[in-house]
């Protein structure tokens, strides 16, 4: 999507640009989906099991859900918290349907994982990469969910919290778990080995 728009927009805080959406202002969309669409974007790819498609998806559907229903956002409420939110709700309703017909196990094309980087990376740093991403996959959906917003999205545990709705104490919890886990599954990865 082409940046067009005056600095004016840029300038404005998310939630300011969610009340000029509300009075049918179209501009102040583009500029949240500038913000926003890589970061959801990634968040949906790594909570639904790295399927490209899947995650474009969601991110349409993240989008268009602000588009025709803006109301939804409650004036006083943090944006990044709420629109985090959202797509976490819809990571857990893909989760439910999947446990409902039956289709939890990963899919993994362990030929992919091997041929698909370009050569000119280093070997070392793309194979740990995709353990890493495949370690990740392994983690339940709470832990992953948490992991990522402390340390893709760089949010506080506070700010976790309120996503969740759950409280600090169960974030850290989470987050303890979480890098617990990685770090048993990525130990051939350890320098002191």
């Amino acid at each position: 999507m082409k940046r067009w728009l005056g600095k004016n927009y840029r300038k404005k805080s998310d939630e300011s640009l969610m009340e000029l959406l509300k009075k049918g202002d179209k501009s102040s969309f583009e500029e949240l989906y500038h913000r926003y669409s890589k970061r959801l974007l990634f968040y949906f790819y790594k909570m639904l099991w790295q399927d490209e498609p899947k995650s474009q998806d969601f991110l349409q559907e993240i989008f268009i859900k602000i588009i025709e229903k803006p109301d939804s956002f409650q004036k006083g409420k943090k944006f990044s918290t709420w629109i985090f939110s959202v797509a976490h709700n819809m990571c857990k309703n893909e989760y439910r349907r999947k446990i409902n017909r039956n289709e939890i196990a990963l899919e993994t094309d362990h030929e992919k994982l091997w041929y698909d980087s370009e050569w000119q990376f280093d070997f070392e740093q793309k194979l740990f990469e995709k353990q890493f991403n495949l370690a990740l996959e392994k983690l339940n959906e709470n832990q992953k969910a948490v992991f990522i917003f402390r340390y893709k999205e760089n949010l506080s545990i506070q700010e976790i919290a309120e996503i969740l709705d759950c409280s600090e104490g169960t974030v850290k919890s989470r987050l303890y778990y979480a890098s617990r886990k990685l770090a048993e599954l990525l130990k051939n990865f350890s320098p002191v080995n």
